[in-house]
């Protein structure tokens, strides 16, 4: 060790300057690799697919989060009435896909149910929360196994 330290100190001009041009040749590769990283995520991001199981994903946990949420049951309905159409529609555009299908279908269901228990007044609605809760975690689990990237 001790007689790398003396002949880097013979010819310190000599040995800074390799360091420096190493220093910098890492930090443009380390420049470049981030770049090409930061392109290939926005592609990815880009795509159809991963949009698609994005909005599934947020329109799911918005359901869930409003009925389950303690609000008023006519101010629920209000809110769940275009999600539920929406729901529908990706239940169809997941045909590929039949158990995702039915998942999203069964927790669209399951929601229904419990939104018309609350409108009539039914305890049982109460029993329903686990249930969507339950049925929210499966299609957060079939949507992982589609995934393609």
């Amino acid at each position: 060790m001790e007689e790398i330290y003396n002949v880097v100190q013979q010819s310190l001009g000599y040995y800074s300057w390799v360091f420096s041009i190493i220093t910098v040749l890492a930090g443009f590769l380390v420049y470049r690799n981030k770049q090409s990283h930061d392109r290939k995520m926005a592609e990815i991001n880009h795509t159809p697919w991963v949009r698609m199981h994005a909005e599934l994903e947020k329109l799911a946990g918005e359901t869930k989060e409003i009925i389950t949420g303690y609000k008023a049951t006519s101010q629920k309905q209000e809110l769940l009435s275009s999600i539920f159409i929406q729901l529908d529609q990706f239940a169809g555009w997941y045909a590929k896909y039949p158990s995702l299908m039915q998942v999203i279908r069964n927790f669209n269901q399951y929601c229904k149910i419990m939104l018309d228990s609350e409108l009539n007044k039914d305890e049982i609605h109460e029993s329903y929360r686990s249930d969507i809760i339950k049925s929210y975690n499966g299609l957060v689990k079939e949507l992982e196994k589609t995934k393609r990237w």
